[in-house]
């Protein structure tokens, strides 16, 4: 059964949010989502073509959007990206850390430029993100930071330099809770596991969707929109005493290992001595 989505309208009224990455993919759903919600938008993207596109997506609903084009790798564009978010709206309530790169190399073949240019965006941009954005937030009395990681986190799966940075985003969210609670300021990471997206479309069009399904419990890839609705319960007042967290939204994959149908008819029909 795939993910049915629960709207719930005007919970994000008056609410200001920021998804780095929203020009497409798991990034897209979100600020659609918070969008339907209620909230006024801010869609930073490297491509701002596609951050367009979302914009219209959003103002089509009758809401507010904000396209940028934004570097999340650059400390500059960063600090524009926020100047420009309290110029157009006054204020900050949600950022999502969704803006992310990798490559698809061996360690012995990734080149330092690669590795690099993998952690200024995904680990320095996203503390650089909270950095700057959560003064902002408790200046109006908290907020809501939710960070997006990725199963390669937790279990290998090749991807050295991207998993590496996809470890640490969970373990300075952890770090980074602690000290942001006291104002208010929630910060939570969500693990998506194999996610039908555009940048996974090259692994589903290599004949891999069928194979990898049958290695997930719940039988599928997820959806942009399994992970937009995790997005918006923690965005919302609902989640007021979680921080810290981190939430694996992917089918079962990284808590059961599948060693295959054989396995899975021993295990059923027959005792263990």
């Amino acid at each position: 059964m795939s993910y049915q989505e629960l709207i719930i309208s005007n919970r994000f009224r008056d609410k200001v949010a920021i998804v780095t990455g929203a020009g497409s993919g798991i990034g897209r759903e979100i600020a659609l989502r918070f969008a339907k919600e209620g909230a006024s938008v801010v869609i930073p993207d490297i491509n701002l073509e596609a951050a367009n596109e979302t914009a219209d997506l959003i103002k089509n609903m009758s809401a507010h959007a904000l396209p940028l084009q934004v570097d999340i790798g650059n400390p500059e564009n960063i600090k524009t990206m926020i100047r420009e978010t309290i110029n157009a709206f006054g204020k900050i309530s949600i950022l999502v850390n969704n803006a992310g790169t990798g490559v698809r190399e061996p360690l012995l073949e990734t080149q330092d430029d690669a590795w690099s240019k993998v952690l200024s965006v995904n680990i320095t941009g996203t503390g650089l993100c909270i950095k700057y954005a959560a003064p902002e937030m408790k200046k109006n009395g908290g907020g809501k930071i939710i960070n997006i990681s990725s199963l390669t986190a937790l279990v290998g799966l090749g991807l050295p330099v991207y998993t590496a940075s996809k470890g640490g985003i969970i373990s300075m969210g952890r770090a980074i809770s602690g000290e942001l609670a006291p104002f208010n300021i929630n910060l939570n990471t969500i693990i998506p596991g194999f996610i039908a997206t555009p940048i996974s479309e090259s692994l589903r069009k290599m004949g891999l969707e069928k194979e990898i399904s049958e290695k997930i419990p719940k039988g599928r890839w997820g959806t942009p929109k399994d992970i937009a609705g995790v997005a918006a319960f923690l965005a919302s007042d609902e989640a007021d005493y979680i921080t810290g967290s981190v939430i694996q939204v992917d089918g079962g994959l990284g808590n059961f290992f599948d060693l295959g149908k054989g396995y899975r008819e021993a295990y059923k029909y027959k005792p263990i001595q």
